[in-house]
């Protein structure tokens, strides 16, 4: 039996998104296309396969600031309104009267997002990968 992620409060409900977990990808394709750049490198010297390498270098570095934006503290807070939900998108009407795309990759907090809720978001500050979901009505 699978263990909810959702905490009650006397504000709501809170959601945590465990944005964890959804990062295992990126690890995985960075990991995998490095490991085929090098053995490419090793094998046969082309302009191509170091040009190969360079991205892969790239990419990773990518993940390992995304991977430490993630781990940290630093978080950014959104107030707004959902105004709709398409797919695995959530359009945000933010108190400033702008709106913010999320992308909600757990189908569970989906089911429990609904328009006109009024929610807190807590995304990381460099990413803006959601990590929590506060309802505050």
């Amino acid at each position: 039996m699978r263990k909810r992620n959702i905490t009650e409060s006397w504000e709501g409900f809170t959601i945590n998104l465990k944005p964890r977990k959804s990062i295992l990808l990126l690890l995985v394709i960075c990991f995998l296309q490095f490991i085929i750049s090098i053995i490419s490198l090793i094998t046969s010297y082309l302009p191509l396969d170091f040009l190969s390498f360079l991205i892969t270098f790239a990419f990773g570095v990518l993940f390992i600031v995304l991977t430490i934006d993630l781990f940290s503290k630093k978080r950014r807070i959104v107030r707004g309104r959902i105004i709709n939900k398409e797919g695995k998108m959530i359009n945000v009407l933010r108190d400033d009267n702008k709106v913010k795309k999320y992308k909600i990759v757990v189908p569970e907090v989906l089911e429990l997002l609904s328009a006109d809720q009024r929610v807190e978001i807590s995304s990381t500050s460099l990413g803006n990968i959601p990590c929590v979901i506060q309802h505050i009505e």
